[in-house]
C-alpha cells in the first residue's frame, strides 16, 4: 500500500535489442536445410511484430518465394493480400487446405512463432516431425534437436535473405479468394453468412479485434485488406479481452477504426468499457454475436453452466449515453446496419447479431468432436 505514492518514470517508446549477433553456424545449417528442401514453407508468428522485424520478414518472403502461413497470434504480421500468403494455421480448427499445406511441407521455417497449444490450434496441430523444423524466436534458433542460443530473430531473418539464392515465388495452393456477397434480405442470418458479409465490410483503415471463443477462430479466416492489423488473445485466451482492447487500441491508434467481434458471454465480462469508449468519443464498430450463451462450451460439453441472463445488448449505447445500437436477425437488417455504420464513421456502433445457440464454425464443431473422443477414451 505504501508504493502508490512512490515516483516512477514515465513510459517511453518500446526499443528492441538489435545487438544480438547472428551465430554463423546456425545460419549455415539453416541455409543448407532450406537449399535441400523441395517444398519449404514459412510459419510466421507474433514475435516478428513485437521485435519490429515485419519489414525483414516480408523482404525474406519476397526473396525466397516460399509460401507462408501465420499463427493465430501472428495474424496480420504480414500483408494478407500477398500472393504467397496461405492463411492462418490453427490445426484441426482451421481450413483443411491450410493445415495440409503446412503439415505436408518437407521443411517448416518458424519465424517468431510461439510454439504453444492454443496458438497452434489448441493441441490439434501436427507439427511433431522435429527434424524438418527450424524454429527461430526472439533470441535463439532450434534446428532439429539442438539449440543455438543468442541468435536474434531479425538478424537471423536478414541473414537468411543474404545467404539464400533468390527463389521463384510459389503462390499459395490453398489460398481462398473472397467471393462477392449477395444478401438474401429476408433470410435469417447465420454464422457462415455473417462472416462472408463481414469480409466485404473490412477496409484497410480498420483494426480487427477478435475475442476468445468462436470469434477468434472465425475471424482468423478473414483476409485483411492492405496493412490492416489484427489483435487477439490466442495465448491466455482471456474471455472478454476484446472490449477493453478496443478501447486501448483506439487510444493507441486513433487514425484507425476498430472492428470488434465478441460473443455474448465474453461481452458480459467487460461490458462496462463500452461506457468508457463513449466517454472518449470513440468510433468502433462492435459486432456482438448473441447465440444465447457459451456456444463454444456447448460444443465441448453441454450443461446449465453455459446459459446466460439475456440482455438487451443493442440498447446499451442508449443506456450509456452515446453511439447507437441495433439488433439484426436477417441478412437485410445486417445490410442496413452496415450501411449506417459506414455512413456515420465517427460514431460508435453496437450491432447485435442474433444467431441460433448451436450455430458456430466448422472448426469449433471439429474441436468438440476431438475433445469428446478423448474423453470417451479416458
Amino acid at each position: 500500500m505504501d508504493m502508490v505514492a512512490q515516483p516512477c518514470p514515465a513510459p517511453g517508446p518500446f526499443e528492441v535489442d538489435t545487438t544480438i549477433p547472428t551465430d554463423p553456424e546456425a545460419l549455415a545449417e539453416a541455409v543448407a536445410l532450406l537449399t535441400a528442401a523441395k517444398n519449404p514453407i514459412i510459419l510466421a508468428g507474433v514475435e516478428a511484430h513485437r521485435l519490429r522485424a515485419q519489414d525483414a520478414l516480408v523482404t525474406f518472403i519476397n526473396h525466397s518465394g516460399y509460401p507462408v502461413a501465420t499463427t493465430l497470434l501472428g495474424k496480420s504480421v504480414m500483408p494478407e493480400s500477398h500472393p504467397q500468403f496461405i492463411g492462418v494455421y490453427k490445426g484441426f480448427r482451421g481450413r483443411e487446405t491450410v493445415q495440409r499445406e503446412v503439415e505436408e511441407a518437407d521443411l517448416i521455417l518458424c519465424l517468431g512463432t510461439l510454439m504453444t497449444d492454443v496458438n497452434l490450434g489448441h493441441g490439434t496441430a501436427l507439427l511433431v516431425d522435429i527434424p524438418k523444423m527450424v524454429v527461430a524466436n526472439s533470441d535463439k534458433v532450434r534446428i532439429k534437436h539442438h539449440v543455438f542460443d543468442q541468435v536474434g530473430l531479425r538478424a537471423f531473418i536478414e541473414g537468411l535473405t543474404a545467404k539464400l539464392p533468390k527463389g521463384t515465388a510459389r503462390p499459395a495452393q490453398s489460398r481462398v479468394s473472397p467471393e462477392e456477397f449477395v444478401p438474401v434480405r429476408q433470410q435469417k442470418i447465420t454464422h457462415k453468412r455473417f462472416y462472408e458479409r463481414l469480409q466485404g465490410f473490412l477496409d484497410a483503415n480498420h483494426l480487427l479485434i477478435a475475442d476468445t471463443g468462436d470469434s477468434i477462430f472465425s475471424a482468423a479466416d478473414l483476409l485483411l485488406p492492405g496493412n490492416a492489423p489484427c489483435l487477439n488473445q490466442a495465448f491466455y485466451m482471456s474471455i472478454g479481452y476484446s472490449v477493453p482492447a478496443t478501447l486501448g487500441a483506439k487510444l493507441a491508434a486513433p487514425e484507425r477504426r476498430p472492428v470488434t467481434i465478441v460473443g455474448d458471454g465474453a461481452f458480459q465480462m467487460t461490458a462496462q468499457e463500452l461506457s468508457t469508449m463513449i466517454r472518449h468519443r470513440q468510433n468502433p464498430v462492435i459486432f456482438l454475436i448473441n447465440n444465447d450463451g457459451y456456444t463454444i462450451e456447448r460444443a465441448l460439453h453441454e450443461g446449465p453452466y453455459n446459459d446466460l441472463q439475456m440482455w438487451q445488448y443493442h440498447r446499451l449505447p442508449e443506456v450509456f449515453g452515446g453511439g447507437w445500437g441495433c439488433q439484426v436477425t436477417t441478412e437485410g437488417e445486417l445490410e442496413e446496419a452496415l450501411h449506417k455504420a459506414q455512413a456515420e464513421p465517427e460514431t460508435l456502433a453496437l450491432i447485435e447479431v442474433r444467431l441460433d445457440r448451436l450455430d458456430c464454425s466448422e472448426g469449433i464443431l471439429r474441436l468438440g468432436q476431438i475433445f469428446k473422443g478423448k474423453a470417451a477414451k479416458k
